[in-house]
C-alpha cells in the first residue's frame, strides 16, 4: 500500500520528518512525504474560514501546492493521503481525489471547531491525539456524534531524531534529575492559562519550558 503523508514543517524538523517517513516503508507499506511548508505558511489557514477564503480566490501558492499534491499521487500510484499539522486541503479539492483520505487531529479539542469538525465530510478517517473531549463526552463520541464512524484514538509518539533509543524505562527513571518538570512545545496563547496553574500547583518543585518552534 502506498501512502502519502502530508505535514508541516520547517528547518530541522522537516529534514529529519521527510527522512524518517521514508524510512517507516517497508515490503507492505510505502511511505511518501509531502512537506506543505514549502507552499504556504499555516499561519494563512489555522481555521477552515481562512483556508476558504484562500480556495475561492484560487491563491497561486495553493493552486501549486494542490497541483504538486496530484502529481505525487499519480506518480506514485497512492493510495492513501494521512493530513497532519493543520489541514490545508479545502474540502472541494479533496472531492477529486480518489485516495483514502485520513484526518490525523492533533489540536483538540481546543481546535474541534477550526480544523477538524468543519472538514470531517471530506475524509473518510479520523486519528485524534487527545482522547478526551468535554464533560459530556469523549472525543471517539464526539467524532461519531459528527457523524465520523471511523475515529481511532491515535497517541503522538516520537521519531528516532527526538529520543535515544538506547535508553530503557529502567535506566531512564532512575537517572538523576536537575530538574523535576520539564515542558516542551510551542509558544501558543491558548497554553499559558494551563501551563501557569501548573506552575503554580508545582510552586516548591524546579519548572523549566522548553519552547519549540
Amino acid at each position: 500500500m502506498n501512502i502519502v503523508y502530508s505535514f508541516n514543517k520547517k528547518g530541522y524538523e522537516a529534514q529529519h520528518w521527510e527522512r524518517e517517513i521514508h524510512l517507516a516503508s517497508n515490503e507492505e507499506f510505502t511511505f511518501i512525504p509531502f512537506n506543505t511548508q514549502y507552499y504556504l505558511s499555516p499561519n494563512l489557514y489555522l481555521d477552515a474560514w481562512h483556508l476558504d477564503r484562500l480556495y475561492q480566490a484560487k491563491d497561486p501558492r495553493l493552486m501549486r501546492m494542490y497541483a504538486a499534491l496530484e502529481s505525487v499521487i499519480r506518480e506514485h500510484d497512492m493510495q492513501v493521503l494521512i493530513v497532519t499539522n493543520c489541514p490545508p486541503y479545502h474540502p472541494d479539492f479533496l472531492k477529486r481525489l480518489s485516495v483514502y483520505k485520513v484526518l490525523y487531529s492533533g489540536d483538540d479539542p481546543d481546535a474541534t471547531y477550526r480544523r477538524n469538525i468543519p472538514y470531517l465530510h471530506a475524509y473518510q478517517h479520523v486519528f485524534y491525539c487527545d482522547p478526551v473531549y468535554s464533560p459530556d463526552m469523549n472525543m471517539n463520541e464526539k467524532m461519531r456524534y459528527c457523524g465520523m464512524l471511523n475515529a481511532d484514538w491515535l497517541p503522538l509518539g516520537v521519531f528516532d531524531f527526538e529520543m535515544d533509543n538506547f535508553q530503557t524505562e529502567q535506566t531512564l527513571f532512575t537517572h538523576e534529575r536537575d530538574i523535576d518538570i520539564l515542558y516542551i512545545g510551542s509558544f501558543f496563547r491558548q497554553k499559558l492559562n494551563a501551563l501557569a496553574k501548573s506552575r503554580k500547583c508545582f510552586a516548591n518543585v524546579l519548572v523549566s519550558t522548553v519552547f519549540s518552534a
